[in-house]
């Protein structure tokens, strides 16, 4: 079978990359139809078997034949200078992997400081960025160094920039825990509103525990009445200040709280300086 999938698609095994060489040399050994030594024992022939049983041990020999020849062909002369190589394909790819076990060790720390010091890269988007972060973590829980959802979400989120800061506080203040996929949606969608905004837009919904499972509320932001960028918002309405009640072109006096006149014109008020006999001082005054 021709595949355009060849062996220069294959990178020469070496100290650090089994794993995929080992998942490209099954691809490659497949789609040749060149992985029957891979997937089935060895036929037993005795001077009794029947013609099929013959013609399927002779395909088995070629097939294994083949595969050890192209599992040496994409190994390089160091690494193929140390294994043993037994007389089974299946033996040989054994073999090679109990080789490199002893290198798993190495890999976890190496995937360890990628995971702890990853930072988020500006030419990247949000969603490239986490997808990342559950590689590694995924790679980590395959050399039985697992982690938990929860803690693959906090990672992701303390790696985001400063401009996701409200998302990331909305969601430490809030009791519910998103699963990876929320997580990746709910940063999409934060990524574009700043973006086109052009400032921090929280338009994060945190789901409640309440009367009629569905119903949201907006948080951070919208309920401490902030704007998009932090500072309060224009608000509708009269300024602090004004007099909602007074009507304009109109006047109140200060002393006996009737519309329509000042004090100075107040009769109440010049009766009272008369009384304390204060008429012509304060008049005096008012002119």
């Amino acid at each position: 079978m021709n595949s355009c999938y060849s062996l220069h698609n294959i990178e020469p095994l070496n100290g650090s990359n089994f794993k995929t060489w080992k998942e490209r040399i099954e691809l490659y050994l497949g789609l040749q139809g060149l992985d029957v030594c891979l997937r089935e024992p060895q036929p037993v022939l005795n001077d009794t078997s029947p013609e099929a049983i013959i013609v399927k041990d002779r395909e088995w020999h070629k097939t294994n034949r083949m595969a050890k020849l192209i599992m040496k062909q994409t190994m390089s002369p160091m690494v193929r200078g140390s294994v043993a190589e037994p007389d089974t394909a299946l033996g040989f790819m054994t073999a090679i992997g109990l080789k490199f076990k002893e290198n798993e060790k190495a890999e976890i720390s190496a995937l360890l400081d990628q995971l702890l010091g990853m930072k988020f890269d500006t030419s990247e988007s949000v969603r490239e960025h986490i997808m990342k972060i559950i590689h590694i973590t995924t790679r980590l829980g395959e050399l039985e160094i697992a982690f938990s959802d929860a803690f693959i979400v906090h990672l992701a989120l303390i790696r985001l920039p400063p401009s996701f800061g409200p998302l990331k506080t909305a969601y430490f203040s809030q009791k519910e825990k998103w699963d990876l996929n929320e997580l990746i949606e709910i940063c999409v969608q934060e990524e574009e509103l700043i973006k086109s905004h052009g400032t921090v837009s929280v338009n994060l919904v945190n789901k409640q525990k309440w009367k009629g499972k569905g119903k949201a509320v907006a948080s951070s932001a919208a309920n401490s009445g902030e704007g998009t960028s932090g500072t309060k918002p224009y608000q509708l309405g009269p300024k602090k200040g004004v007099n909602k009640g007074k009507k304009p072109g109109t006047f109140k006096c200060f002393f006996c709280k009737k519309e329509g006149h000042i004090k100075k014109n107040c009769t109440g008020f010049k009766d009272w300086l008369v009384k304390k006999g204060l008429h012509n001082k304060e008049g005096t005054k008012e002119k």
